[in-house]
C-alpha cells in the first residue's frame, strides 16, 4: 500500500531560502502601493509594523479581521502568508495566498511563496504547475529549477497468516510502485503480486494501478484511476462453475478533492466487477487539518455500495510529533466483501466478508527523501460457504516498505 504519510520537503526549501529572502525584502517597497483611502493605508502601516517586529500572531489577527470587513488588498496578503508560515500554519498561510492569486495568477513576488506552500500542503499537482509558471519568468529563474520528472519509487512487502491454518495458509505480497510526471501532470502505478494457498486452491494474483491528478483553480483536483487484476486458482477442491477459477475483473473512477482552509474534502465514484460482481460505490471523505498544519491529521470517510445498499465507515488518525517520525491508526467497519479504498489502490477481493480492521502504521525517515515504515493490521473475517460451516476467524498482517523522493 502507498505510504500516505508526511513527506519532508527540506532539501526544497533550502533551496529557495535565498529566493524568499529576496522577496521579503522587496516588502519594504509597500509604500508604492499605499492605497488612497485612510483606512486602508492605516491598515497598511499597522501590518508592515508587525511584520517588521515579527510579530505574527497579531499580524494574523489583524489580517483576518481585515479580510472580514473586505479591506483586505495585496500586501496585507502577502504579510498575512509569511506570518503564518513563520508559525508553520501552512493550511492557514494557503488561504492568504489564494487572496493573491486570484487577483494576481502570474505574480512574480507571491509564486515562490506559493510553490512552497503547495509542497507543505500536498498539493503536488498544483505546485507542478506554479512551477511551470516561475521557470517562465527571468527574475525567477536564478532561484528555482525545474521538478524531476521522477518523484518518487517506492517497495514493500507483507505477510498475512490467519488465525485458522487449515482453511488459510500464509498470504504472500508485494509491491513496487514509481511516481512520475508528464510535463505537468503527476501519474503513481503501481504493480502488485500475491499468492496463497487456502482450502479451494492456490491462487496467485497479479495487479497493475495507475492515477494521473489533474490540478484547477481554487485547489481543486480532479484524479481518475485505474486498477486491473487478473488472478488464477489452481483448483483443488470440485466447483460447479470453473470460471470463477480464473478472472481479469477491473477497476475503473475518479475522485475530486477541494483544499478548503483546514480542510480538504474528497468525493470518489468507482465502478469495479470484482469476481463477477458488478458495483458502483461512491466514496465521500474529509480530512480535518485542526492545528492548520501536518502534526495532526483526522479523516472520516464513508463508502456507499449502491447495488447492496450498504455503507462502510473508517475513521484515521495522523500524528506527527517530529520530522523524524510519522504515526498512524485507522478502524474501519465493513461486514462486506469486495470493496475498494485509497482511491482504487486497495482491492479488498477476498470472497469471505470483513468484519471490521484495525491498522496501525509508524512512518521513520532517517534521511531526507527517504521514508521507512511498518504496517501492522489485524481482521475479523466470516466464511459461510456450502458444505461448510459459518467459520469466524482473523488474519493479522504485517508490511514493511520503504520509500525514496525526488
Amino acid at each position: 500500500m502507498e505510504n500516505y504519510a508526511k513527506q519532508s520537503n527540506n532539501t526544497y526549501c533550502k533551496m529557495y531560502k535565498r529566493g524568499i529572502v529576496s522577496i521579503i525584502i522587496l516588502l519594504g517597497s509597500f509604500t508604492l502601493f499605499a492605497q488612497i483611502d485612510s483606512e486602508m493605508a492605516q491598515l497598511d502601516s499597522i501590518t508592515y509594523a508587525q511584520y517588521y517586529h515579527a510579530q505574527w500572531k497579531q499580524l494574523l489577527q489583524t489580517a483576518d479581521n481585515a479580510i472580514k470587513s473586505k479591506k483586505d488588498f495585496y500586501w496585507l496578503n502577502v504579510r498575512a502568508a509569511i506570518a503564518a508560515s513563520a508559525i508553520h500554519k501552512p493550511y492557514r498561510e494557503t488561504s492568504y495566498l489564494q487572496n493573491i492569486t486570484k487577483e494576481y495568477p502570474f505574480d512574480p513576488i507571491s509564486l515562490p511563496l506559493v510553490y512552497l506552500n503547495q509542497l507543505n500542503t500536498g498539493q503536488y499537482a498544483h505546485a507542478l504547475q506554479t512551477n511551470h509558471r516561475m521557470q517562465s519568468n527571468t527574475e525567477l529563474q536564478k532561484y528555482y529549477t525545474r521538478r524531476p520528472v521522477v518523484h518518487s519509487l517506492s517497495a514493500e512487502s507483507g505477510y498475512k497468516p490467519s488465525s485458522n491454518d487449515s482453511l488459510y495458509k500464509p498470504l504472500y505480497y508485494g509491491q513496487a510502485g514509481l511516481a512520475f510526471r508528464i510535463k505537468h501532470i503527476p501519474i503513481y502505478t503501481a504493480v502488485s503480486y500475491l499468492k496463497q494457498q487456502s482450502y479451494y486452491g492456490n491462487m496467485q494474483q497479479y495487479q497493475l494501478y495507475v492515477n494521473a491528478t489533474l490540478p484547477f483553480k481554487r485547489n481543486w483536483t480532479v484524479t481518475p484511476a485505474l486498477h486491473i487484476l487478473h488472478y488464477n486458482i489452481e483448483n483443488t477442491i470440485t466447483v460447479n462453475d470453473s470460471s470463477v477459477l480464473q478472472n481479469s475483473p477491473i477497476l475503473v473512477g475518479l475522485n475530486i478533492a477541494k483544499l478548503f482552509h483546514n480542510f480538504q474534502y474528497n468525493f470518489g465514484v468507482y465502478y469495479s466487477n470484482l469476481n463477477y460482481e458488478k458495483q458502483l460505490q461512491i466514496q465521500p471523505s474529509v480530512n480535518w487539518y485542526p492545528l492548520a498544519n501536518n502534526k495532526i491529521i483526522l479523516n472520516a470517510a464513508a463508502n456507499y455500495i449502491v447495488q447492496k445498499n450498504k455503507v462502510i465507515t473508517s475513521a484515521t488518525i495522523t500524528y506527527n510529533p517530529i520530522t523524524l517520525l510519522s504515526f498512524s491508526g485507522s478502524y474501519l467497519a465493513a461486514n462486506t466483501r469486495y470493496f475498494i479504498e485509497q482511491n482504487g489502490l486497495l482491492v479488498n477481493n477476498s470472497y469471505d466478508p470483513t468484519e471490521n480492521r484495525y491498522l496501525g502504521m509508524v512512518t521513520f525517515f532517517p534521511r531526507i527523501n527517504w521514508s521507512i515504515y511498518v504496517v501492522y493490521l489485524y481482521e475479523t473475517k466470516t466464511l459461510n460457504q456450502d458444505p461448510l460451516p459459518v467459520i469466524t476467524y482473523n488474519n493479522q498482517m504485517g508490511v514493511l516498505g520503504i520509500k525514496r523522493a525526488f
